[in-house]
């Protein structure tokens, strides 16, 4: 045999020992319990906010809404009901719808005059 192939061999023998020993200190470490508490996950962070004012995602509430009544004078639609209605006629039947919408509950009327 070759003195290159003895000494090799021979520091096999040796090297080997020293890296099983820290190979098995390695998996037993790693395969032991951790005497600290168990690690949580970290809660997701917020979405980054865009720069700039921020808009509230409800609007504001109001005072009062806005409940309409059209009236529609083309063609004697709803006012006035005929067209050979005198002035007066006309009037009392405009005050008529104009009860009627503030009994429901209208607090607005549209009123179209032309076509």
């Amino acid at each position: 045999m070759s003195r290159r192939y003895v000494t090799r061999s021979l520091r096999s023998l040796v090297v080997r020992p020293y890296l099983l020993a820290a190979a098995t200190l390695l998996v037993l470490a790693a395969c032991g319990e951790s005497p600290t508490a168990p690690i949580t996950p970290e809660p997701p962070a917020p979405p980054p906010t865009p720069p700039g004012p921020t808009v509230p995602l409800t609007p504001p509430e109001l005072p009062r809404e806005f409940r309409g009544l059209w009236v529609a004078t083309v063609g004697n639609i709803d006012w006035p009901s005929r067209s050979d209605l005198s002035i007066g006629q006309q009037q009392a039947e405009l005050t008529t719808i104009l009860d009627r919408a503030q009994a429901i509950g209208f607090n607005a009327v549209i009123l179209q005059v032309r076509a």
